[in-house]
């Protein structure tokens, strides 16, 4: 068949065919070796590369972009998948991965009085093995409760679009949408960062629904705070290297990361990420009211101040929640569990106890 024969259709389908063998071939061994995206994209638009496919010549540079950047996400997250799917955590082999964010727990058993299922919604870059220990907690106190894991990473809070992070929860948003309105539903996050997931997901789901997400009761864990400057430079800096170099060069970077941060957010006239979370979930079309709520915090954490969770509570029970308080001393960031894992779960049974 000639060049000039081609109709606009076959053009497409040669293009994606020849976008796919060069994205495995060049994009996917990026991935694999960790380089940059923009070096996989370059080989793809060489003129070497379009030469050796004539119909490449016929291919904009914006879709053979949109290709490779397609492709590097789709590999990329297979490549995760293939490396963790033989590490999976101790305490997880009996839940399902729905996908590299979400873990789910269904167990045969029904219980009228237990909740029909826990939403467990990690800090940010809590792993699955941080997770694990809460959902050994629970499956204790509740075992015929299903369990929903979520996690969130930097990536995710600071660089993914809403239709990415979409996408990362739609999984969960599909099992929430099969709960009854007088499903017994407990919501349980941690941090600023399950915080932002899950006042996502309660908004995806009104959107979609048409009302409120059914919780029976809620978890504030270590949540909410404020993103002032010393406590998200922290909470990003956790997952720097122990490298005293490439950390303190990290820092840095983050430093000069919150200013642009900030600075974005006030050009566009918008709340930031975390300010938005610690407004929805004070939002009574998001959240109903008729859910107690407990907050569990320390006056010991650095990233979180117990002042902003107390201020929090407050403006909630003014606006009609019932709340109740769970306050540590000397337990770091999210870490109340390994200070003192009885009075932990005596904390999670007191709500229950309150609404069962």
């Amino acid at each position: 068949m000639e060049m000039q024969d081609l109709d606009p259709k076959d053009v497409l389908e040669v293009k994606d065919i020849i976008g796919i063998l060069e994205a495995w071939r060049h994009v996917g061994g990026t991935v694999v070796r960790f380089r940059p995206i923009k070096e996989a994209r370059q080989k793809i638009l060489t003129s070497k590369t379009r030469a050796r496919h004539p119909i490449l010549l016929l291919t904009s540079e914006e879709l053979i972009r949109d290709v490779s950047n397609k492709f590097f996400l789709f590999f990329s997250e297979e490549i995760v998948l293939f490396r963790m799917a033989s590490k999976v955590p101790p305490g997880l082999e009996h839940f399902s991965r729905l996908n590299q964010a979400i873990w789910f727990h269904q167990p045969n058993t029904v219980s009228s009085t237990e909740p029909a299922l826990i939403l467990l919604v990690g800090w940010m870059d809590a792993t699955p093995r941080h997770m694990a220990k809460y959902a050994a907690g629970y499956e204790k106190l509740y075992p015929s409760a299903r369990i929903l894991i979520i996690t969130t990473t930097q990536i995710d809070a600071a660089f993914r679009t809403h239709t990415a992070n979409l996408n990362r929860i739609k999984p969960a948003l599909n099992v929430l949408y099969t709960l009854p309105p007088s499903a017994k539903l407990l919501v349980h996050f941690f941090s600023n960062g399950g915080g932002f997931t899950t006042t996502m997901i309660a908004k995806a789901y009104k959107e979609r629904m048409g009302r409120t997400l059914p919780v029976t009761a809620m978890i504030l864990d270590s949540s909410p705070g404020r993103a002032t400057y010393e406590a998200t430079v922290r909470a990003f800096s956790v997952a720097l290297p122990n490298n005293i170099i490439l950390r303190t060069i990290g820092n840095l970077i983050l430093r000069i990361f919150f200013v642009l941060y900030k600075l974005g957010y006030l050009l566009q006239g918008k709340m930031d990420l975390v300010d938005q979370a610690r407004m929805d979930l004070n939002d009574k079309s998001i959240f109903d009211t008729d859910a107690p709520r407990m907050y569990i915090y320390s006056v010991a954490d650095n990233m979180v101040a117990w002042q902003a969770v107390e201020e929090h509570g407050d403006e909630a029970q003014s606006l009609g929640y019932t709340i109740d308080r769970e306050k540590f001393l000397e337990s770091g960031h999210a870490a109340h569990l390994l200070v003192d894992a009885d009075r932990y779960w005596a904390t999670v049974k007191r709500l229950w106890g309150s609404v069962s």
